[in-house]
């Protein structure tokens, strides 16, 4: 086999994340402390953060953002689902205030 000349991780397209079918999601809450679930590549980024608030009132203020890429979810980025916001198969998400 050839070596590769790119890391994988920089290009997340290159790793074929269609074969996978769960997303192991870790989500850091403002205490510090961490929730890690395996979601369907299908759920949505409302599903990882109703798992992580299950409190309505909560959710008003908070929101999810990813690191690296900074990328933080609006209300209008919540029904994407895990695959289509790049987020499989695996994903480290940071609660923050919206």
């Amino acid at each position: 086999g050839g070596g590769r000349l790119f890391d994988p991780c920089a290009f997340p397209s290159a790793a074929s994340p269609s074969q996978h079918t769960l997303c192991d999601v870790r989500v850091r809450l403002t205490d510090g402390s961490t929730i890690q679930k395996a979601f369907p590549r299908t759920a949505s980024v409302r599903d990882v953060l109703h798992h992580c608030l299950p409190a309505e009132g909560l959710r008003q203020t908070k929101t999810l953002m990813t690191t690296y890429p900074r990328r933080v979810f609006g209300e209008e980025d919540l029904d994407t689902r895990l695959d289509e916001a790049g987020l499989v198969p695996a994903a480290t998400l940071v609660l923050t205030l919206r």
